[in-house]
């Protein structure tokens, strides 16, 4: 579409200021070794675990993935069965279909609804749940709707697995990015040692804005399991290169203040919301985590906006786009027809200029 257009639809992060990274401490005996991972890497990233998300593991209870994506991919790859069955809340991130459906497996779709903070009743999960049931997937803080899950409710969710014996996907690489009063929590954090049943994907795509690195981390008291899932990886992909491993842990080193950058974020957020308030044909939630704004377009269905009948969120997009040269995501591949997904992870004024260019373009008035 050309480079004058504004991009909020990829959700990307753009950090405003970041510190940089040396390439340093590269041991060139270990460079060339197949499928290492380095052991002061898990190290500190057994006593983030502990530390920031109350989990309590050892070095066999972490792989190390290319991206949280790879993570995820393994991990249903190991569990899913022909037709057996995956509890997806939706809206949901659209890779997780993808790969059940990959793997011959069969989503089943628990709506969650605005009036209940993109929520889901343990009850309508439960509702669910069958004789096929493996898995039930999770993201908190929630891509595209930017909801979290309390607490009570992950416990509540960790109970529901442990009643009926199936696995529990936790996608949560957006840990770090939670606004006013609300908190992340692991579902990790409730399970039952004695049965493990929950596997968690984390990443530095988002927490540092390192798309290109790939590196991520599948975490699980299921020392086992994850035994076998490296088996699989040691055949499609090995461990992330040394390189890598090699910044991600001068990275965690890094006197960094995540939290002046999850500010940026909130002001970001905070302007979008009041800016949102005159327009009252769309109407949205306001997001918890994560950086999106997930908004419902439905006044718009059948409407005329640049020649374009409007009759689906893609249909939307695309001539929202043209008309205001800002770019949002359609929102038809995470389970709805009548809402695009907005992302505010961008510097204060490139927020502040798509915003007026949606205002100069009348196309909401």
């Amino acid at each position: 579409m050309g480079n004058d257009f504004i991009d909020l639809e990829s959700g990307i992060p753009v950090f405003s200021s970041f510190p940089e990274i040396p390439l340093i401490n590269i041991d060139h005996k270990e460079y060339f070794l197949n499928n290492i991972e380095k052991a002061d890497l898990k190290t500190v990233l057994i006593e983030k675990l502990y530390t920031e998300n109350n989990i309590n593991v050892s070095s066999n209870n972490i792989i190390f993935t290319s991206g949280a994506k790879e993570a995820i991919d393994l991990f249903i790859r190991q569990t899913i069965e022909p037709k057996k069955e995956v509890i997806i809340i939706q809206p949901a991130f659209y890779l997780y279909s993808y790969l059940v459906k990959l793997s011959r497996g069969t989503p089943v779709y628990v709506q969650a609804h605005k009036n209940n903070n993109y929520i889901p009743t343990i009850s309508d999960i439960e509702a669910k749940i069958s004789s096929n049931t493996c898995m039930i997937i999770i993201n908190s803080p929630n891509n595209p709707t930017g909801g979290i899950y309390p607490q009570e409710w992950l416990a509540s969710l960790s109970a529901l697995a442990q009643k009926y014996n199936i696995f529990i996907l936790s996608d949560e690489v957006y840990e770090k990015y939670t606004y006013d009063t609300n908190r992340h929590y692991s579902i990790s954090a409730f399970d039952n040692p004695a049965n493990p049943l929950i596997f968690t994907a984390f990443s530095f795509s988002k927490t540092f804005s390192m798309s290109s690195l790939r590196f991520g981390y599948l975490v699980s008291l299921a020392s086992g399991l994850l035994e076998n899932i490296k088996k699989i990886q040691n055949k499609i992909g090995i461990t992330p290169n040394y390189i890598t491993q090699q910044i991600a842990f001068d990275t965690l080193k890094l006197p960094f203040d995540i939290g002046k950058q999850v500010s940026v974020y909130d002001r970001n957020r905070l302007l979008i919301s009041s800016w949102l308030s005159k327009y009252k044909q769309i109407s949205t939630f306001c997001p918890q985590g994560a950086f999106y704004y997930y908004l419902d377009i439905s006044k718009f269905i059948g409407s005329n906006i640049n020649n374009t009948i409007i009759t689906s969120s893609n249909d939307f997009s695309i001539a929202f786009s043209k008309k205001t040269k800002v770019k949002v995501l359609s929102c038809s591949n995470f389970g709805s027809n009548i809402h695009v997904r907005l992302c505010f992870a961008r510097p204060y004024e490139i927020i502040k200029t798509a915003l007026e260019r949606i205002d100069n373009s009348k196309i909401l008035n």
